[in-house]
């Protein structure tokens, strides 16, 4: 428990020293305490909105015993001297637009002061741009908007009325407000908890408008007790795998303030950005309240914006070395802006910027990869106005000593047919074809080889090369090829994959050929779903009858899971003749005729 009993503990015990004669000899040490009192009724008022950018004064009232004052503004010293009620904004004005301003008033006298709370104000939006509310939640309609998690805590984000609880928010801050508060919760209680938006934003850009601005705002109360107390705004712009703090309070006190977040930078021309509050009380603390949670946009209708470049193709045209080239479909940008992240276009990695290149500038050499690795890039452009949308994603193989042109899988019923083929090679011994299937795919991990096949050795003609990876389940399968040198070193390609699609029914097919001699092949399937309604395997026979009736052979006896197979029947020793095989299940049965001829 952290809570503070309050000082009628430390008076009582200052009064008992010094009435005992015994203690009183020894030196005590007593905190001393400021007798000038804190600055009050700030004006404009803590979270005041909407103030103009020029022609503001700040006035406050100072407590009893002030000589002289400090006043700070954003954290920086703007005054200091003596006594004074008001403070003129002139000498810093014109302030921006749409921005949240600290600030500090001390009180003192000539051997001691006392401060007052951070107050703030935010200022007006800019008259010249549109604006336009993308979100907005004041909880009169309760969570519906929010999911809420436990991240270890005893107590969660609450649904809660602004009379609760003591809180401290600006006057627009009303009815219901979204809170952690470990107060309420009582003695003995922590919370570790996040409310995240259930909806996704999309920042890629609307063609005809610039956008100027994209930030976050709400009203706040966030009251600490230690440096253990953590409160974080925080933003996913690849759909919740990586989070970003945008706004973080940790062991100080923000209360009574309406907070402005501009994430122009981080969340523009992305699309599926998740946005989280995040808090951590690790004790019977006190609360963060939020109201009037409001996402915003502003954008200029007659801005210039640069149109997106197009055709992005990337080559690894030698040794650490990926050449890009694009088409440029803008006549007023300032620059390109080149992007990259490692991995394929689907991995979660963040993209960074890479390099900036001249107007009217078509490509670009990036000499800083790694052999053997994967990258992905992107290229946006810009002008006075703001960015235009990314070009198309491109991803590439940085040089191997084998050059791979091409890999790729072709499903063919229940078989996966490889194909790869290379430009150069140089002491290619031979390639390793590796598997991973359904879960593993996740782990990237437990690859397996199913095969391999030998290379050229040193050679600058193109070579094909193909692999059948053969009577597979049902399923999602993931190759790469292990290229190996005769000196025992290797490297591995990108990663392919393919699925063998579940059948939906039992089927028992034709032998082929029909009439055999003496070899034929036999395929069945067996359906994901059986008639139960269950997915399972299952009991599975397959045999041969002759003309008579009687069992022949038993191809097949025992639990198959779902997925098509093929067996091999060999009739060396029977005659010549019809014969029948029978496919069974508890759930089905099939029979069909075939023809041995000698």
């Amino acid at each position: 428990m952290k809570k503070n009993k309050g000082s009628l503990f430390v008076l009582i015990s200052t009064l008992f020293i010094f009435s005992n004669p015994l203690i009183a000899q020894e030196k005590v040490d007593v905190e001393f305490v400021c007798p000038v009192g804190a600055p009050t009724n700030p004006n404009p008022p803590s979270g005041a909105t909407n103030l103009p950018i020029t022609g503001n004064t700040l006035t406050w009232t100072n407590g009893a015993g002030t000589l002289l004052n400090e006043v700070y503004i954003e954290g920086t010293l703007v005054y200091s001297g003596n006594a004074i009620t008001k403070f003129s904004l002139t000498p810093i004005e014109p302030l921006n637009y749409n921005t949240t301003y600290n600030w500090r008033v001390v009180c003192k006298n000539d051997t001691c002061g006392t401060s007052g709370p951070n107050w703030t104000f935010t200022t007006m939006q800019d008259p010249l741009l549109s604006y336009v509310e993308i979100f907005f939640d004041d909880f009169t309609a309760g969570l519906g908007n929010w999911t809420i998690t436990n991240d270890g805590g005893v107590c969660v984000w609450m649904l809660l009325s602004i009379s609760s609880n003591a809180y401290t928010l600006p006057a627009t801050a009303q009815g219901n407000i979204l809170a952690a508060d470990s107060d309420l919760c009582g003695s003995g209680t922590s919370i570790r908890s996040t409310a995240i938006i259930n909806d996704s934003f999309d920042f890629l850009g609307i063609a005809h408008f610039c956008y100027y601005s994209i930030w976050i705002e709400f009203d706040s109360d966030w009251r600490i007790i230690d440096s253990e107390d953590e409160a974080h705004v925080e933003i996913s712009t690849n759909g919740g795998f990586n989070w970003i703090s945008v706004w973080s309070k940790v062991g100080i006190d923000a209360r009574n303030s309406h907070e402005v977040i501009d994430i122009s930078s981080i969340v523009r021309n992305h699309e599926g950005v998740r946005i989280r509050l995040r808090t951590i009380q690790p004790g019977w603390d006190w609360w963060w309240a939020v109201d009037n949670f409001r996402i915003s946009t502003s954008y200029c209708l007659s801005c210039p914006q640069p149109v997106q470049p197009s055709n992005l193709i990337a080559s690894a045209t030698g040794y650490q070395e990926v050449t890009l080239n694009w088409q440029d479909n803008s006549n007023n940008e300032i620059q390109f802006i080149v992007e990259r992240k490692e991995g394929d276009s689907l991995s979660t990695n963040m993209f960074a910027i890479l390099d900036s290149v001249p107007a009217n500038t078509t490509s670009h050499i990036d000499n800083s990869v790694t052999d053997s690795s994967v990258y992905t890039y992107r290229v946006k452009t810009y002008n006075q106005c703001c960015h235009s949308r990314y070009s198309n994603l491109v991803q590439v193989l940085a040089w191997i000593p084998v050059e791979l042109v091409s890999f790729s899988a072709n499903v063919m019923n229940n078989n996966v047919e490889l194909s790869w083929i290379t430009a150069t090679e140089l002491n290619n011994s031979r390639f390793e074809i590796q598997r991973l299937k359904d879960y593993k795919i996740t782990e990237l991990q437990d690859w397996e080889e199913v095969g391999f096949v030998e290379g050229k050795g040193t050679t600058t003609e193109t070579q094909y090369y193909s692999f059948t990876d053969k009577n597979l389940s049902s399923g999602k399968y993931q190759y790469r090829l292990r290229q190996i040198d005769f000196n025992g070193s290797y490297e591995y390609s990108y990663v392919i994959e393919a699925e063998i699609e579940m059948p939906n029914e039992f089927l028992l097919g034709q032998n082929y050929p029909n009439p055999f001699n003496p070899t034929t092949k036999i395929k069945y399937q067996i359906p994901s779903v059986i008639a139960s309604g269950t997915k399972q395997s299952q009991m599975i026979s397959l045999k041969v009858y002759d003309i008579l009736g009687r069992e022949v052979l038993t191809l097949v006896n025992e639990e198959k899971q779902p997925g098509v197979y093929e067996v091999d029947f060999d009739a060396s020793g029977l005659s010549s003749g019809i014969y029948y095989y029978e496919l069974k299940s508890r759930e089905f049965r099939s029979i069909k005729k075939m023809v041995l001829l000698r």
